[in-house]
């Protein structure tokens, strides 16, 4: 088909020669259908109508040049000349208004420091094989794509938003590479490339590591010390349906509205008062409808940022085939009476307060788990660890021998229950914030005792915690764990007394003291994603969407910490 393509181009009369060339290229391969194009048979006609004796294929003045037309004819039906479906541009193209980016664009703007810093074409070499090299229509370029989310992270912007800023902020075009009159692209095109382009795609791990990567580069990560820690972040549905969660929103898109023109009551639909989900999206889509057909309210800032929330709330549920609730998301505890529903992103950072890695769970899943997890991926990036600091939930067994492994420190005060030993089950977790213990169906533990072994000197002391077997009696997963009829359930742990002595002796020295002091600059790391960068709530439903959301923000805020830093170490 490429070839039928330049015969036809050659023949048209744009290329000098080019009737000469496209008899040529026929000739290649007479008998193949795909080396005949259709424009051959009307070189053959045009050259005999004018009188020539012989088919240009027999002329033998033109033999000599066909080694050339054969080269020729070879670059242009290569696989990289013909990848237009996958734009790979990568600098600002030529526009006679590339000018205003010097003067509407500050050289300290922050999106043009990061597009200067950072060099995207790993983006292109990560999702190239996401798309047809030769077929379909041509795609916008990953990099631009990925841009855009990286705007939405930084602005905290819905798709619409962020593709409608685009039109009118100049650094918002320039950092997406497109000249100052260039066409941005459709808001729909970014859930296509969430879905379909980054589906299966490690980005997380390749984001955090080029950031790493350029600080190193830069030599702004000093210390061989990393600061882990967990932070929550709420399901988009907190632990509502999606039908609540669209009432929710449609509710304050209609307030809004209200503010402006109350008379647009009469011309909204009634609501649904069915229990079907179906009902309620109809209901959404046709208020949707009424508003988009008012232009007095869609130039309204206030009431055009509520609707494409709405909107793409809409598009979400549309899409998502589970539409009762988050499936993903599970609850999690910061304290014994304190619990949220949604996630977990458990963190690493340097002392320089640059996130060296991180892994997405669900919110019930244990801190102290992923310390190995964090240390490999950090080692990965191109960290080299002596240090590793973090609070209680990290102090576990399995941790302190993997430091002894991994011959690295861990600066991680015991706890009176992870320090001693554990059991060979491991469906009953350990509760950090709440120091409690949650069984397999997600209980938490109410009380808990020691039972101490004064005349036994070779026995360890217990940790006992105990249930409400009221719970416990119409569990569903009560089979195997509680007993009918018994008046308790409860769980023992046993408590080594020498197990943990060398921790216990680090612990106390100035050294364990020192380094210790360092551990609150991941708090303040967690409080920057959540209130600057919109970390707090989930912007999509599922772990997938989840680590999207990860990957941009966290990129977006190691970026801002490298440009700070480098701007510091300028001026010292």
């Amino acid at each position: 088909m490429q070839t039928r393509k330049m015969a036809d181009f050659l023949y048209s009369g744009r290329f000098p020669g080019g009737k000469v060339l496209a008899a040529s290229l026929a000739m290649l391969s007479p008998g193949s259908k795909a080396l005949a194009p259709a424009a051959s048979l009307s070189v053959h006609k045009h050259l005999l109508s004018e009188g020539t004796e012989k088919p240009p294929f027999k002329i033998k003045t033109f033999l000599g040049f066909l080694k050339d037309v054969f080269l020729f004819i070879l670059l242009l039906t290569n696989d990289w000349w013909w990848s237009c479906m996958l734009p790979t541009q990568e600098e600002l193209p030529l526009s006679q208004w590339s000018g205003i980016y010097d003067v509407v664009v500050p050289k300290d703007n922050r999106l043009r420091r990061m597009n200067d810093l950072v060099d995207f074409s790993f983006i292109l070499e990560e999702l190239k094989s996401k798309y047809c090299q030769d077929n379909g229509r041509k795609a916008i370029c990953p990099i631009q794509m990925f841009k855009y989310l990286i705007l939405k992270s930084i602005f905290e912007l819905s798709d619409v938003d962020v593709v409608e800023r685009s039109q009118y902020d100049m650094s918002f075009k320039y950092f997406l590479d497109i000249a100052p009159d260039a066409k941005v692209i459709d808001p729909s095109s970014l859930t296509k490339f969430r879905r379909k382009r980054l589906l299966d795609n490690n980005l997380l791990d390749l984001l955090i590591g080029k950031t790493v990567q350029l600080a190193l580069e830069h030599q702004i990560i000093k210390k061989d010390t990393i600061i882990v820690d967990a932070t929550h972040t709420r399901s988009r549905y907190q632990s509502k349906s999606a039908m609540n969660f669209i009432q929710e929103k449609s509710k304050q898109l209609r307030k809004t509205v209200y503010q402006y023109d109350e008379t647009i009551r009469e011309q909204f639909p009634t609501k649904s008062t069915s229990e079907n989900i179906q009902d309620e999206l109809t209901y959404t889509q046709q208020l949707v409808s009424v508003i988009e057909k008012n232009p007095s309210l869609l130039n309204i800032p206030s009431v055009s940022t509520k609707l494409n929330v709405v909107k793409e709330v809409l598009q979400d549920c549309e899409h998502e085939s589970k539409l009762s609730e988050d499936k993903d998301a599970k609850i999690g505890y910061k304290s014994a009476d304190h619990s949220f529903f949604g996630f977990k992103s458990h963190l690493s950072m340097t002392d320089e307060r640059i996130i060296t890695a991180a892994v997405i769970t669900a919110g019930d899943k244990a801190d102290g788990k992923y310390l190995a997890e964090l240390v490999e991926k950090s080692e990965a990036a191109g960290m080299e660890i002596r240090h590793v600091i973090g609070d209680t939930a990290y102090s576990g067994r399995t941790n302190l021998k993997y430091a002894e492994t991994k011959r690295f420190k861990l600066i991680s005060k015991l706890h009176p229950v992870i320090t001693h030993g554990a059991r060979k089950e491991d469906q009953f977790i350990y509760v950090k914030d709440a120091d409690r213990y949650m069984c397999p169906a997600g209980h938490l533990s109410k009380t808990k005792g020691r039972i101490k072994r004064r005349i036994d000197e070779t026995r360890s002391d217990q940790l006992k915690y105990f249930w409400d077997v009221s719970i416990c009696k119409s569990c569903p997963l009560r089979d195997g764990c509680y007993r009918d009829g018994a008046k308790t359930k409860t769980y023992s742990i046993t408590i080594p007394k020498s197990i943990h002595l060398e921790q216990e002796s680090f612990q106390n020295t100035e050294e364990f003291k020192e380094l210790a002091r360092s551990r609150y600059k991941i708090e303040a790391k967690n409080s920057e994603l959540k209130n600057a960068h919109g970390y707090n709530k989930a912007i999509t439903s599922g772990l997938f969407g989840m680590h999207i959301q990860a990957a941009s923000t966290i990129f977006a805020v190691n970026m801002k910490r490298i440009i700070k830093l480098i701007d510091e170490k300028e001026v010292n």
